[in-house]
């Protein structure tokens, strides 16, 4: 497994110094594959994760990213078109992980209360999950230099995922729960990114107890619809 990584690792190193030649003139490199595109991009994403939680999304420069991915601004606008447009990606794509882990535990909500809010616990509380670590003001900061586009998207996507979840727990759904189950969102995440040192014992009951509002607040939408 380690032989696997370093040597992908080596082969994407291999593939960024044929960019930054290339720029200087000196050698003209094949055109990529999509699937080397993609791996680009994904070591791309796990430098990005780590600069992003270091930081912070508004403090981060078009620099920081191009010393953290070892590019060239040129190079670095082969793949994306502006600095905001790779965070936002970045974010959605880490967004997407961690959604795709809450639903794979819908099936047992009812079963297991305490496993299933441990493991919630767990997944927010992740080295590399960015809901402790992203603002709530700070994907406003992104769309604002985004093309309107990518708002209207953001919008349409909040909203399935809400239907996609309330698919996987047989509620149906309604604009009373959506907001509710936001706002309770936006609460948790306000907690797991203070950065007011009020006592660490004292925040990782507040989460707990987040968490469990949240649960409830399911547990309760489901019960409803079985009557």
């Amino acid at each position: 497994m380690y032989f696997e990584l370093y040597s992908h690792n080596i082969s994407i190193h291999n593939r960024l110094n044929r960019f930054k030649k290339s720029e200087r003139g000196s050698v003209m490199p094949r055109k990529l594959t999509e699937e080397e595109i993609e791996a680009v991009k994904g070591f791309m994403y796990e430098r990005a994760l780590d600069l992003i939680i270091r930081k912070g999304v508004t403090s981060i420069t078009l620099d920081d990213i191009l010393d953290a991915v070892q590019m060239a601004k040129g190079t670095f606008y082969k793949y994306y078109d502006s600095k905001e447009l790779f965070l936002y990606e970045v974010i959605k794509k880490n967004e997407r992980m961690l959604f795709e882990k809450l639903i794979h535990i819908c099936p047992i909500l009812r079963k297991d209360k305490d496993s299933v809010l441990n493991t919630v616990n767990d997944y927010l509380t992740e080295k590399d999950c960015l809901f402790m670590t992203i603002q709530p003001g700070d994907m406003e900061f992104l769309l604002r230099k985004m093309p309107e586009t990518y708002r209207k998207k953001e919008e349409e996507k909040s909203r399935n995922n809400f239907l996609s979840f309330c698919d996987a727990l047989g509620i149906v759904p309604s604009e009373e729960f959506f907001g509710t189950l936001s706002y309770l969102m936006l609460g948790l995440q306000a907690i797991l990114t203070c950065k007011e040192d009020y006592w660490e014992k004292g925040k990782k009951r507040a989460v707990t107890m987040m968490i469990q509002t949240v649960y409830n607040e399911l547990h309760e939408e489901m019960n409803k619809n079985e009557k």
